[in-house]
């Protein structure tokens, strides 16, 4: 049976889940997750040689060889923070006019952002009247390509590139948790983004997408407090009253759709390192030179004169915060060795954007269950945290036994749904549960099915086939118009020599099959006043094969009396001297009688079985028994059958 693979290729995981049947009858038979190492956790061999780790290639094409799914459908997505999403309406609430124009109407929304160097596909999440208002993903082509090329070097062509917040919604909604009656939030915590997604009567209503990384979780605490947007990754204070963000900021606002393009270009390009390995900041020219001025002061004794006067105790703080220190801890992603990760630091940043992403909402109902997934979501402290937060039923995403799993996996449901979200998602959408639809895999990057990547060359075989066919259709066309020439000359000479022979010409179609019809009645099979016989040997081997059939283990023959004379029906002459019509009824031969003597109880029925069925019969028998002391007196009467008449 054919298997189809959801693959969820992560930053630092590799996760896979592997199913079989189809989109009514399917379970997962195969799961899998394998961390990918970074390059400088390799190892030295013996030879005091450095052996660097199998890179996220190398490791996906081994995975992909030892589990033996090259021939596998499989599906694969990318991260939704490496998309741009936005929200926006359109005009028309008809699917076929919104894929249309949804480009058109999209232009407006990504300001400063290239669409016709992206992709881009759309979610239906609400019709108001005759409008739609549509969640529109696009992501560049070179992201694409790069994650293209890195399935292809692995060996394998995935036949779709879904976004990995649809793939959760495709499982979230074959889960024990999905009821479309009550509104849900899911969260996936993920190490290095989290992803919300509003479910609403078993839709999908809103995707928020955070670089929210594990280690840089130095944000605002409560809604309550100031909370920080940027443009340019710096922090504005924006005080927040009654829990409402002001108006033109949030995320409608353009200032922070700005702030998120910029941080995702940002995040994209390669970050240069120091000798200590410390990432280097790449600044303005007129930043550069104020932070090369602070540092000259700072080696001439001017800053510490300046910290001096700032603090009476002499402390060089103030120089931690000069505009280099200040500019390179903006670096996403810089991790510092003085500050450890604070979960619940992690946890109350992901409820403010919660928060954030609801605020300005219209809902037809509360949250009533938050689903929590995602590595960083094991812990107990997370479902307690958003149950007293929300005061809502939190729960871990569990898919129970709704997925069928084999029971030699030894993976439980708890951990399918706190890891393998994702790829489970996937995996739906390669068997045919895809409720979203979203594909990146179209225009120059669309999957050629095994057909398309043959046709061409099918074609090619096609024709030449048909040229050789047309070849032999010629050939056969001319050696048939000399076999008929060559036939048609034969039956002219057959009936010149019948002609020549008989006197008179043939009167079928067929000069030889008339021809031995005469020579049957000239060789004593009946013409002119010369009765017609059975011939002897064949009435004398019909009995004898048919007694054989008959299967008696003994018998004695006692008489035989034949009749071989064949009495002809009345008929009428076609033409004088010339074979005659077929008669009105057929001719017949008197019945003849056999006996025998047999020491077999059933050998009278036995022998009509036998003359009936036997294809050697020349005869139809009617047999009786008598018993004679210890033996059966058997006596025949032989019929001959009409159609046997007709060869004599």
């Amino acid at each position: 049976m054919a298997l189809v693979v959801g693959l969820d290729i992560g930053t630092k995981t590799l996760t896979g889940a592997v199913f079989s049947g189809n989109v009514k009858n399917f379970r997962l038979v195969d799961y899998f997750t394998e961390e990918i190492e970074e390059l400088r956790s390799g190892d030295y061999s013996e030879d005091g040689e450095y052996v660097a780790p199998l890179s996220r290639e190398e490791l996906l094409a081994k995975v992909i060889a030892d589990r033996k799914l090259a021939d596998a459908d499989i599906v694969t997505g990318v991260d939704a923070k490496d998309c741009v999403i936005r929200e926006i309406n359109v005009p028309f609430t008809k699917d076929e006019q919104i894929r249309k124009t949804v480009f058109f109407e999209a232009e407006n929304h990504f300001t400063g952002f290239d669409l016709e160097d992206a992709q881009l596909e759309y979610v239906k999440i609400e019709e108001i009247e005759d409008q739609s208002r549509l969640i529109v993903a696009a992501l560049r082509n070179d992201l694409i390509a790069s994650r293209l090329d890195d399935c292809k070097t692995a060996g394998f062509d995935p036949v779709s590139v879904d976004m990995d917040a649809c793939a959760l919604f495709n499982a979230f909604a074959v889960s024990p948790m999905f009821d479309p009656t009550r509104t849900s939030l899911v969260v996936d915590m993920g190490t290095t983004s989290t992803k919300i997604l509003l479910v609403e009567k078993g839709e999908l209503r809103k995707i928020r997408s955070l670089r929210l990384e594990t280690f840089v979780a130095s944000q605002p605490k409560r809604i309550t407090e100031p909370a920080t947007v940027g443009s340019d990754g710096l922090e504005v204070q924006v005080d927040i009253v009654d829990g409402e963000m002001p108006p033109g900021l949030g995320d409608f606002s353009l200032e922070s759709r700005f702030a998120e393009i910029e941080s995702a270009l940002r995040l994209l390009d390669p970050v240069p390192e120091s000798e200590d390995g410390a990432p280097i900041a790449i600044l303005p020219d007129d930043e550069f030179e104020r932070v090369r001025q602070t540092a000259q002061e700072d080696q001439d004794g001017v800053g510490l004169a300046s910290a001096t006067s700032e603090d009476p105790s002499g402390s060089r703080e103030g120089s931690s915060g000069s505009a280099a220190a200040d500019y390179r801890s903006r670096f996403p992603g810089q991790h510092t060795q003085d500050r450890e990760f604070d979960y619940q630091e992690y946890l109350e940043r992901i409820g403010v954007e919660i928060q954030r992403s609801l605020a300005g909402m219209r809902m037809d109902s509360p949250i009533e269950l938050i689903c929590l997934t995602g590595g960083m979501s094991d812990r107990d402290e997370a479902r307690r945290f958003f149950g007293e937060e929300f005061d809502v039923e939190t729960v871990a995403l569990d898919f129970g036994d709704h997925l069928g799993v084999e029971p030699t996996l030894g993976v439980s449901a708890r951990r399918l749904g706190s890891q393998g979200a994702v790829a489970v998602g996937l995996g739906l959408k390669a068997i045919g549960q895809d409720r979203l639809q979203v594909d990146f895999r179209k225009g120059p990057y669309r999957y050629e099915h095994k057909f398309e990547r043959v046709k061409v060359p099918l074609a090619v075989a096609a024709s030449l086939l048909f040229l050789v066919f047309l070849q032999a259709t010629f050939w056969a066309f001319h050696d048939w118009k000399a076999q008929s020439k060559r036939y048609d000359g034969l039956k002219a000479e057959n009936r010149q020599v019948f002609e020549a022979f008989f006197g008179a010409a043939p009167t079928r179609s067929k000069p030889l099959a008339e021809a031995n019809d005469i020579k049957k009645e000239w060789l004593g099979y009946g013409a002119g006043d010369i009765p017609r016989f059975v011939e002897f040997s064949d009435a004398i081997r019909s009995l004898a094969d048919v007694m054989k059939d008959a299967g008696l283990s003994h018998f004695k023959l006692d008489s035989i009396d034949f009749k071989y004379k064949i009495k002809s029906a009345p008929r009428s002459s076609s033409r004088k001297g010339s074979s005659s019509k077929r008669p009105k009824r057929p001719d017949s031969v008197a019945d003849a009688n056999v006996s025998f003597e047999t020491d077999d109880p059933e050998a009278y029925t036995k022998v009509e079985n036998a003359f009936r069925t036997s294809a050697k019969s020349l005869f139809t028998a009617a047999p009786q028994q008598k018993r004679q002391g210890e033996a059966f007196k058997v006596t025949m009467k032989l019929t001959m059958k009409p159609e046997k008449i007709e060869k004599y």
